[in-house]
């Protein structure tokens, strides 16, 4: 392959802070590649990313859900303009190579199936499960069959001594070192509402928006007298957020799950769904929870799990 590097600025943090933090990044990926000897340019998406990623994302959490920016970032951002992009400047031929642990197979009907990481700690196949076929036929991910202590030996071992222990990226990109419910409210108005315990209804302290709790979430309450509150539940067309005490409360599972319209990476779900029945899959709701058994129908696409799901708060995806 001619490799070019290329770096996408999806954020504009300076019109926040006057700092730009992305501009360190950039000058780091700039430094890798002129050690590589390959060209290296920067693309800016900020006002793609605001407009199908980050406005999406205020509006769902207003309504008191959970939905994950990575996956619409790639699916919309990183596989969709980005790659248009690479193509408009270097040929409809150009192939996108990032940083993602997962893999892929080529089938023979010239169809592409996304696969685990070898890397099982690092996969990251749950942030790709949104990306479109066409995105994964020119898609590369060159780490998918390789562990992570081995990719920091390989860039010791090339000179990239400023990459090669860096410490590996958490949390939502935009939000940086910020408070994650402190940076919501500057963007969504808060709508104080009660915390409700799920077994006595008794009222055990006040919130300042559904918006900044999620299902499964440990909830720290001054005017609770049980030691560990975790949210169990929000309350459709209310503010009442309802709780339970511990992590292994009853009402933090459940056995069946209703999706939404899914997205199928084949672009045609199972034969089993088309001719009315079920078929058994693997299933996680979290970036990296352990997989469960489940069975999906296609009515209401339910998928009922043989063991208890935690944390499948709406707009949260199955995988």
């Amino acid at each position: 392959y001619d490799v070019q590097g290329v770096f996408m600025h999806n954020w504009d943090q300076q019109e926040e802070s006057g700092v730009c933090s992305s501009a360190a990044d950039a000058e780091t990926a700039a430094w890798v590649c002129k050690k590589l000897g390959i060209p290296f340019i920067e693309l800016n998406f900020v006002s793609s990313y605001w407009t199908d990623v980050f406005q999406y994302l205020v509006s769902e959490y207003s309504r008191g859900r959970t939905p994950n920016p990575d996956l619409l970032c790639n699916q919309h951002i990183k596989f969709g303009q980005l790659l248009e992009a690479c193509q408009t400047k270097l040929g409809p031929d150009c192939k996108l190579a990032t940083g993602h642990y997962a893999r892929l197979l080529h089938c023979s009907g010239g169809g592409v199936r996304l696969l685990q990481a070898v890397d099982q700690t690092k996969d990251q196949s749950y942030f790709l499960s949104q990306v479109s076929q066409r995105a994964l036929r020119r898609a590369i991910f060159p780490l998918g069959g390789i562990h992570k202590s081995k990719v920091r030996e390989m860039a010791e071992a090339a000179g990239l001594t400023r990459v090669a222990g860096k410490k590996d990226s958490t949390g939502i990109c935009f939000i940086g070192k910020r408070n994650f419910q402190e940076f919501l409210s500057e963007y969504i108005s808060d709508r104080p509402g009660r915390f409700l315990d799920v077994d006595t209804g008794e009222v055990v302290d006040q919130h300042r928006g559904q918006h900044l709790y999620t299902v499964g979430q440990r909830c720290k309450l001054p005017a609770a007298t049980v030691t560990a509150y975790y949210v169990a539940a929000k309350i459709a067309f209310t503010p009442d957020v309802l709780v339970c005490g511990g992590p292994h409360h009853p009402s933090l599972y459940s056995n069946t799950v209703h999706t939404e319209s899914p997205y199928w990476i084949s672009g045609r779900p199972p034969q089993e769904l088309v001719n009315g029945g079920a078929f058994e899959c693997e299933m996680r709701f979290r970036h990296l929870q352990p997989l469960i058994k489940c069975i999906v129908t296609e009515q209401n696409f339910a998928a009922s799990a043989t063991t208890g799901v935690t944390g499948n708060a709406d707009a949260t995806a199955g995988v």
